[in-house]
């Protein structure tokens, strides 16, 4: 086919696909403007927030606002871990104590991107065919799915003196993955090495993919 000929059967079926993709969009708009008539003026979690505080205290409502889940969450108490007396004292702007200033950076974080926590908060795992208790670094929710994840963080990939942190860090990936707890689905890992530190801003990111926010 020449080339002005082709051309000409380009715009022509393009001309003929647009009015089609026009009409479609408008027949889409008309059904939605038709099925917003019909909209509610308050979602049923809207409902319980609509009535005054007076009448919420008689109420149990149906479903829970994300104030009240959060606050529920927030609320919940637990044994903190130990820390050493001699340790070095790392303070988030929580007021909590942490074991390292990675944690503390890692922490603030959280705090000042609204995000509910609980360090060091106790999780019963399988280890070795045993059940045992283990404590990892973070555990977060996201408000809005009603989901939790955990926050490990690994430091001192480098160091190899000792138990070999690197080891031993990967050993409780393979923990996590056992009890089905993988990367990205309910739990997020950050790593630093001597000569790579924390790079804050790459937690950042991942928590806000992770959690849409």
């Amino acid at each position: 086919m020449p080339k002005n000929d082709l051309r000409l059967a380009e715009k022509l079926a393009q001309k003929a696909y647009d009015k089609k993709v026009l009409s479609a969009a408008e027949q889409e708009l008309k059904a939605w403007n038709m099925l917003a008539a019909f909209f509610p003026e308050h979602t049923v979690e809207e409902v319980y927030a609509t009535l005054s505080p007076v009448r919420q205290s008689l109420v149990a409502p149906v479903i829970e606002t994300d104030e009240e889940f959060r606050a529920k969450w927030e609320a919940v108490t637990y044994e903190p871990g130990r820390i050493r007396e001699d340790a070095p004292v790392f303070l988030t702007d929580r007021g909590e104590r942490v074991r390292s200033k990675s944690e503390q950076l890692i922490a603030n974080l959280l705090y000042r991107l609204g995000i509910p926590y609980r360090y060091e908060y106790p999780v019963e795992l399988e280890v070795d065919g045993r059940k045992k208790t283990w404590r990892p670094d973070f555990m977060i929710l996201d408000v809005k799915q009603r989901k939790e994840y955990y926050l490990e963080h690994f430091g001192m990939l480098d160091d190899t003196s000792g138990d070999n942190y690197a080891r031993t860090a990967f050993w409780k990936m393979k923990v996590y993955e056992k009890n089905g707890i993988y990367e990205g689905k309910n739990i997020l890992y950050s790593f630093e090495t001597s000569r790579a530190p924390l790079d804050i801003s790459y937690v950042e990111m991942k928590l806000r993919r992770t959690l849409a926010i």
